[in-house]
């Protein structure tokens, strides 16, 4: 390992870059370092983006945006038609935050396996909170579980990210 001569990070021998600050661990010959710095810069930042808007993510979006919108449409139907006493308009939004949060824990955990994206936690903590929001406003023996329910998962999402910096930094 050799230390980075700008941030004193540990570099690996045959890096030609620091992984922490984007600087080049020796003048390359013929070329002006200033150059290369900002070409790698511009690589990291195009490389960020292009995962972010990949036409498989875009796809995957589409898909749970409109799944999303099917399934509130056919909770207002079914509430406001009658043909269901286990859904209507006093139950509705408990139902709609159930399916709201079930979506949004199927399209992280897609994220993760099609893309295998990495900090996918959040996503998946936040649509088991709004499930079990949504499932105690239909429980009847409890009216402030939620509240609970709420605090608990602020606790667990802190508790990630905590892990995943302590994992990151090593």
């Amino acid at each position: 390992m050799v230390l980075c001569s700008n941030c004193g990070a540990e570099v690996p021998s045959d890096a030609q870059f620091c992984p922490k600050c984007g600087s080049p661990t020796a003048p390359l010959p013929g070329s002006d370092w200033r150059e290369k710095r900002r070409e790698y810069r511009a690589f990291r930042r195009s490389y960020r983006w292009n995962l972010q808007w990949s036409p498989e993510w875009g796809l995957i979006n589409a898909v749970f945006v409109g799944l999303l919108v099917i399934y509130a449409g056919s909770i207002m139907y079914l509430a406001s038609a009658g043909l269901s006493s286990l859904i209507t308009w006093s139950n509705f939004w408990a139902w709609l935050l159930i399916g709201l949060g079930g979506l949004m824990f199927l399209r992280s955990v897609a994220r993760f396996v099609i893309g295998g994206r990495r900090h996918w936690y959040g996503d998946i903590i936040g649509g088991l909170i709004l499930m079990i929001i949504g499932a105690a406003a239909l429980a009847s023996w409890t009216r402030y579980i939620w509240v609970i329910m709420i605090v608990a998962g602020g606790v667990i999402i802190i508790l990630a990210g905590l892990v995943n910096y302590l994992l990151i930094k090593r």
